[in-house]
């Protein structure tokens, strides 16, 4: 993919994340402050379009990623910079942490950290923090997003059971109909607990701040 296309889709999905409607050329050009013309961002949309990598809702709306869109925008995703105070916070949590409630509690802060549903799987069951943020989004008038988000929360043993071998440092499933469904997005991580590891998950729709959620589960990850 040439430069400028790779830069209108992370573009696109940047500005998507942030306001939750579709996006137009006008709306990139100023945002961004590109030089190119109106006509030029069109015809790169329309090829982007044409290609997978997002769509139209309706005639003369803007684009809107789709799941090749999501994850191309994730190969090149600049994590974000955590604040250090909560970057260490985070990481001496993570590395003392010795009990199932202690466990627990880093969910909670991490949910409301994200504003996203975050579950963990343990060998002796899961737990899941977070479903009242489901509501407060707007994804929340989809069915096909209430849908896939609550059977994922019912199955999240399961889930995880098969993707057991998969899980190294960060594992993202994005709108993977196989695992959490078509309309959400998981960033999963194995961290140390109790001599063995366990898995920490943020649940939420495509739509999710990837650059501060991956930076908040690395945070979890032991430094060499």
């Amino acid at each position: 993919m040439d430069e400028r296309k790779l830069l209108l889709v992370t573009h696109v999905v940047d500005a998507y994340i942030s306001t939750a409607h579709p996006v137009g050329s006008q709306v990139l050009a100023s945002r961004y402050r590109l030089s190119w013309s109106s006509a030029t961002i069109r015809n790169v949309l329309s090829h982007l379009e044409e290609e997978g990598y997002m769509f139209q809702p309706y005639t003369s709306a803007g684009r809107v990623p789709t799941h090749l869109g999501y994850r191309l925008y994730l190969e090149h995703v600049h994590v974000a910079r955590l604040n250090p105070a909560l970057e260490r916070s985070l990481s001496s949590m993570a590395e003392q942490m010795a009990s199932f409630d202690e466990l627990r509690e880093l969910c909670r802060i991490l949910s409301r950290l994200t504003q996203e549903v975050v579950f963990t799987v343990t060998r002796l069951g899961s737990f899941t923090t977070g479903t009242r943020f489901i509501t407060r989004k707007p994804e929340a008038e989809d069915p096909a997003f209430m849908r896939d988000i609550t059977n994922a929360i019912d199955a999240l043993e399961d889930i995880c059971a098969a993707l057991e071998t998969e899980i190294g440092s960060i594992t993202q499933c994005i709108g993977d109909g196989q695992t959490f469904g078509g309309a959400c997005s998981v960033l999963l991580v194995r961290v140390p607990f109790q001599r063995s590891t366990v898995m920490i998950g943020i649940l939420g729709p495509l739509r999710m701040n990837y650059h501060k959620n991956i930076a908040l589960l690395q945070s979890l990850i032991p430094k060499p």
